[in-house]
């Protein structure tokens, strides 16, 4: 039985990645980074399929050599008892409403940051995913994905709009016509503090300009995102999360 796991197993990771090196047991990824199969595994725990099959040689290099054991998953900050079907796991590790689930990973001074929608969403406008520190501060560019699929083939876009500030930054995406949908977000850091993450899906049509009218702020959407009053009512307000850096 355990011999049939991994045989599907690796038949999974070769649809998925395009192919496996079984003489080493490595998968290689969509940016052709070369991934030990025991070390995807327990990597899978943690991050995405998507993020694994779309992570550059810069974001390997970040988590590669860690310590797996001193990985730390998000703490809930924030609640929101006006959205319907809050869904939260037995270890309060993420946060989930009926229609999408953000999360945030810290692996040493690498964050990951990850929305997946769990039901496709009507309204396809400027979302905004963003970020607050308070203490530590961004080191480098932040990486930005938003993976969808089309027929049996998942594909990865980088086009979206940065908009930065002293004490974080927030990214606005215009949402694809295609399914299951899923962001990533992920950076290195300095200093020691919170990170706060929070992620603000438009539910009506807005304009790039219209998305990026907000501070970076305590108190904002997500405890983060403090959109002008005429703007608040076209987001969601989703409940944010933080994890201590």
């Amino acid at each position: 039985m355990k011999l049939l796991n991994k045989l599907l197993l690796t038949l999974s990771l070769v649809l998925l990645f395009g192919y496996v090196k079984a003489e080493e047991c490595l998968i290689v990824n969509n940016e052709n980074v070369e991934i030990p199969c025991n070390l995807y595994e327990q990597l899978n725990n943690y991050y995405s399929t998507n993020f694994l099959s779309f992570m550059t040689s810069y974001e390997y290099d970040q988590i590669k050599n860690s310590d797996l054991s001193q990985i730390e998953t998000i703490t809930l900050t924030d609640t929101n008892p006006l959205l319907d079907g809050n869904v939260y796991n037995p270890n309060g590790t993420y946060f989930q409403t009926s229609y999408k689930e953000l999360r945030i990973t810290r692996n040493g001074d690498f964050i990951n940051a990850n929305l997946r929608w769990i039901q496709n969403p009507q309204v396809r406008s400027y979302d905004v995913f963003g970020i607050r520190f308070l203490g530590p501060h961004i080191v480098g560019t932040p990486l930005f994905r938003e993976y969808y699929t089309i027929g049996n083939t998942t594909y990865s876009s980088s086009s979206y709009s940065r908009k930065d500030a002293t004490n974080g930054f927030g990214i606005s995406v215009k949402l694809p016509v295609y399914n299951e949908l899923e962001s990533d977000l992920t950076f290195t850091y300095s200093g020691s503090g919170t990170i706060y993450a929070s992620y603000q899906h438009a539910k009506t049509n807005v304009t790039l300009a219209t998305s990026k009218k907000y501070t970076i702020a305590q108190g904002g959407y997500g405890n983060v995102l403090l959109f002008d009053n005429n703007v608040q009512i076209k987001y969601d307000n989703m409940t944010g999360v933080s994890i201590q850096g």
